[in-house]
């Protein structure tokens, strides 16, 4: 592969995407950026104007027209539109590699390969098969849960066929592919997430003795049904907990009349939730990331997640908080209790949080391990 490789990155949300552009930009790799989003988000990531081309589907087209389509097709609308406009910029490109965004380029991955430019594809959850089996699980059980379409299906597929490289936010993320396409998997190359740097500038000082966890965006993949009913079970007194962002009907109805279980609602930004917590947790059934997690760790708050996401690769056992298996609503219940017992310990864990986050959380750090990594 090329030593010195350029990109193109197409994009349509800010999932770790602007964050990859501006350390590529940083670096002097980042030819352009194709993007719906505004472009006071991609100046407020210190990316310039020069480098980015914003398409005609714009950000709030996408979210309008998604919610319209829950069949899938007012986002195949969408993705064809914003694949388009891609493919145009891709035929002035004299980049080496593309980088595009799942579900959203096929056709940008066949015209990146047909030109000579090495197409790779940004997966930020796992394999979509593997997805698609967690949501029916819940999807058996609460009608709002998520669903995929069949082009949805078939449109990630294809795209997982067409790409020389998939990349990926975890290891979790990358077993799917492996457990699921086996020898026929495509090169998978992990680029684990980092943290916005402002979190890491300076660190909270937690004083509380009451035991304060929270949750961010509780939904059901994300563990948020097992989370409310480990935490009637483990029966704390003098605890509360917080559930911050958008609250599926299932979860207000278990909330219902428990007085330690608070619903924030939605958020400005990170920094109006964590510093009220000791504790972040999210047992969560599927996950690329999530964000939330490694912006706790940074944060400096013990953390408690499940093997299906990046926790294992942040979360030492003990140290700075806790891996607890999918779905088991009794060892949740436990390390909840040892949390509110123990909360002396759960200070220092958070304070190891924040150190494993300055250590492996930094983008500065894991965007060149990752061109190293392709151009091998």
């Amino acid at each position: 592969m090329n030593r010195n490789p350029t990109f193109i990155l197409a994009c349509t949300r800010d999932w770790h995407t602007l964050d990859i552009a501006r350390e590529l930009h940083e670096l002097g790799r980042l030819e352009l950026l194709v993007t719906t989003l505004p472009l006071k988000r991609t100046r407020a990531k210190g990316i310039p104007d020069c480098v980015v081309r914003q398409c005609r589907a714009t950000q709030s087209l996408i979210y309008y027209l998604h919610h319209l389509g829950k069949n899938g097709r007012a986002l195949r609308y969408v993705s064809t539109l914003f694949d388009l406009e891609t493919r145009i910029h891709l035929r002035r490109s004299s980049a080496s590699h593309f980088l595009g965004w799942a579900e959203m380029c096929q056709g940008s991955l066949n015209l990146a390969r047909n030109r000579g430019i090495i197409p790779l594809l940004f997966e930020g959850a796992p394999h979509i098969l593997e997805q698609e089996r967690q949501n029916q699980y819940w999807r058996d059980r609460y009608i709002d849960a998520t669903c995929f379409s069949e082009w949805q299906i078939k449109q990630r597929m294809h795209e997982y066929e067409i790409a020389d490289v998939v990349v990926v936010e975890s290891e979790y993320v990358k077993r799917s592919f492996l457990k699921i396409q086996g020898n026929a998997a495509r090169e998978i190359i992990v680029l684990r997430p980092g943290v916005d740097p402002k979190y890491l500038r300076t660190a909270v000082e937690q004083k509380s003795e009451c035991l304060r966890a929270l949750m961010i965006y509780p939904a059901y993949r994300k563990g948020a049904i097992d989370l409310i009913k480990a935490w009637k079970q483990a029966e704390i007194g003098n605890a509360f907990l917080s559930l911050a962002g958008r609250n599926n009907y299932g979860v207000r109805a278990l909330v219902a009349e428990e007085p330690s279980i608070r619903l924030q609602g939605f958020y400005k930004s990170s920094a109006d939730v964590f510093p009220q917590a000791q504790l972040f947790v999210m047992p969560t059934y599927w996950d690329g990331g999530p964000r939330a997690l490694m912006e706790a760790a940074a944060h400096g708050l013990a953390l408690i997640s499940s093997e299906r996401c990046i926790g294992p690769e942040i979360i030492e056992g003990g140290k700075n908080g806790f891996i607890v298996p999918a779905g088991d609503i009794d060892a949740l219940a436990d390390r909840l209790r040892w949390a509110a017992a123990n909360m002396n310990q759960v200070r220092e864990m958070g304070i190891r949080s924040r150190e494993i986050a300055v250590e492996r959380l930094q983008w500065a750090r894991n965007v060149p391990e990752f061109l190293k990594a392709i151009s091998c």
